[in-house]
């Protein structure tokens, strides 16, 4: 075995690197759905069953042609819970890679994420890509989301709600 090239800094010589498979580049967006009961703050999240164990996430997909960040924030939001939602800004965006399934090609992705108000729809609506929509409240959503980038989103949400409340 050959000595791996370092880069002073620690890290490995381009010429060291493996070679690349081919990345595509993704963006997403996605909405944290909220309501008030009985002066708590819940959030909406979605199960899904993707590739592996099932996930707790917040909604989001992909924009169709011609859609902007926020309709496709409404839309996903819409189908992946069934609940209509009122747009109150932008929350932030998230960065992620991902391969599936293997040996595919890596994905760059970022998810740009929305808050909103839900007004109407129910959560039996939500589409067959979703397992279940629940809400809880936003400590339950915190301990219960998989993702700790989505958990950073929520926290994030959760500073611009106590900021209009």
């Amino acid at each position: 075995m050959t000595p791996r090239r370092v880069h002073r800094r620690g890290r490995r010589s381009r010429a060291a690197r493996p070679p690349h498979r081919r990345v595509i580049r993704e963006v997403s967006a996605g909405g944290v759905i909220t309501r008030r009961r009985s002066g708590a703050v819940q959030v909406c999240l979605v199960l899904r069953d993707r590739h592996g164990p099932p996930v707790w996430n917040l909604p989001k997909g992909h924009p169709e042609a011609g859609e902007g960040l926020r309709d496709a924030a409404l839309r996903e939001v819409r189908e992946e819970t069934g609940l209509i939602g009122r747009p109150r800004g932008a929350v932030g965006a998230i960065r992620y890679w991902y391969t599936a399934p293997k040996d595919a090609p890596r994905r760059a992705k970022t998810v740009h994420f929305f808050l909103m108000e839900a007004v109407g729809g129910r959560l039996s609506d939500h589409d067959a890509e979703v397992l279940q929509a629940r809400w809880m409240t936003v400590p339950q959503a915190l301990r219960r989301l998989t993702y700790p980038a989505e958990r950073r989103v929520l926290q994030r949400a959760q500073r611009l709600l106590a900021e209009d409340a």
